[in-house]
């Protein structure tokens, strides 16, 4: 993913000419992606939502989203989604479109 224009830290950004179908780049100050606390997690079904300040996120994942552990250090889905992560802070890359967070990357904080 392509780094917004005119990104205002913690915002999306529609100003980049690289996004298509309404689609919106996700920024914050760790870069391309939006920080927040996970609810409604469900490990078995792989779903979860992300709370950023006053919007909430549904977070969708795919076999090509990448997992990174505390520390840089790599982590697998299956590690991520087997342990509850309800409430814990963390970072992901990846696009909005309609309050959905497609991710391309999960980073624990």
């Amino acid at each position: 993913m392509t780094a917004p224009n005119s990104a205002v830290p913690g915002t999306a950004d529609t100003n980049d000419s690289n996004l298509a179908n309404g689609d919106t780049a996700c920024t914050s100050r760790h870069g391309d992606g939006l920080e927040g606390t996970l609810s409604a997690f469900d490990g078995a079904a792989k779903t979860t939502t992300l709370d950023e300040d006053d919007k909430n996120y549904v977070v969708n994942v795919s076999d090509n989203t990448v997992y990174e552990g505390v520390d840089n250090v790599a982590s697998t889905a299956d590690e991520f989604w087997g342990t509850n992560r309800t409430g814990q802070k963390l970072a992901i890359e990846g696009r909005i479109t309609e309050g959905t967070l497609s991710a391309d990357k999960i980073t624990l904080q």
